[in-house]
C-alpha cells in the first residue's frame, strides 16, 4: 500500500547506518525506518487497510527508509495508529 508519510522517528539504528563508513558507498541511503502516516492507495489484494486509515510501522533496513513524502509498504507489517496519538506525539490527557 502507499502511505503518505506524516512523521518518522530516528533511533540508534539510523545513527549507526549514517555513521562514517571506511568504504565508499555507491548509492545514497534513505534513513528513518519508523514511520506514521495516512494510507493513500491500496492494492487490489488488500485485506486489512483502506484509504485514509492512519497507520504506523517499522520498515526494514534492507529497503529504503521512510524519510520521504510517500512510502510503499506491505500491509502485513503495519498497525492501526492509536487514536490517542497524533503525528506530532501523544494527545494531552483530559
Amino acid at each position: 500500500m502507499l502511505v503518505n508519510v506524516e512523521a518518522i522517528s530516528l533511533n540508534p539504528v539510523d545513527v549507526k547506518m549514517r555513521a562514517p563508513n571506511p568504504k565508499v558507498e555507491t548509492a545514497s541511503r534513505i534513513l528513518g525506518w519508523d514511520a506514521a502516516g495516512t494510507v493513500e492507495a491500496v492494492g487490489s489484494d488488500r485485506t486489512i487497510f483502506q484509504n485514509r486509515d492512519t497507520v504506523y510501522y517499522a520498515g526494514s533496513i534492507t529497503r529504503p527508509g521512510c524519510d520521504s513524502e510517500f512510502h510503499l509498504v506491505d500491509e502485513r507489517t503495519v498497525g492501526n495508529m492509536p487514536k490517542t496519538l497524533t503525528f506530532a506525539g501523544r494527545l494531552p490527557c483530559p
